[in-house]
């Protein structure tokens, strides 16, 4: 009785270190910059899609590589924004083309369309959070921490983790302080973003 009462607590105080690693894992997120959590969040989503053998199909690369210019190059945010917008997952699924879209081609929709419906709810959820990671605090305060996109890199997150996705090992991310650029942090180039 007593052997399975010290194993008990064991396993307990296991559980509750665990859970403390898990919040200061996520809470060194609140330091990093959006841009930072960009780069960690679009690193992440190429090992989900590895560890499932899955290939990027073009159009949804083509995206992710637009998202990558946001980290490497000055972009205009808001026209970005209007571009995202008509790319994502709940605008392509839940419209029309017709009168619906400015940006996207007639053939350019049919392909995310075509791509969006032959990917599983966790797909879809990864691509939708990434996009909120950018843009969610775009017209908002940042606070101390820009909230919105913190909680949607955490939302990422813990998809990937219910996945069983091991999370990307990136240095240079975690210097990407929120202090600079009033949230946003430095623009870097890729090799910054991906070096370990």
């Amino acid at each position: 009785m007593r052997r399975v009462t010290i194993v008990t607590l064991q396993l307990k105080i296991l559980e509750i270190h665990l859970k403390n690693k898990y919040y200061r894992y996520k809470m060194s997120f609140k330091k990093i910059s959006i841009r930072g959590r960009l780069a960690y969040a679009l690193i992440y989503l190429e090992i989900f899609f590895k560890k499932r053998k899955n290939n990027i199909p073009k159009v949804l690369r083509s995206l992710l590589d637009k998202l990558w210019s946001v980290n490497t190059s000055v972009v205009d945010l808001v026209q970005l924004e209007k571009e995202f917008n008509e790319m994502s997952p709940s605008s392509i699924l839940s419209d029309d083309y017709k009168g619906n879209f400015d940006i996207l081609s007639y053939e350019e929709y049919l392909e995310f369309k075509k791509v969006y419906t032959n990917l599983d709810d966790d797909s879809i959820r990864l691509i939708y959070f990434l996009l909120e990671i950018l843009f969610s605090n775009l017209y908002s305060d940042m606070g101390d921490y820009a909230v919105n996109s913190y909680d949607f890199l955490i939302k990422f997150i813990n998809v990937c983790k219910s996945n069983e996705v091991e999370s990307p090992d990136v240095i240079n991310i975690k210097s990407s302080s929120f202090k600079e650029e009033n949230g946003w942090g430095a623009i870097q180039n890729m090799k910054f973003w991906l070096d370990k």
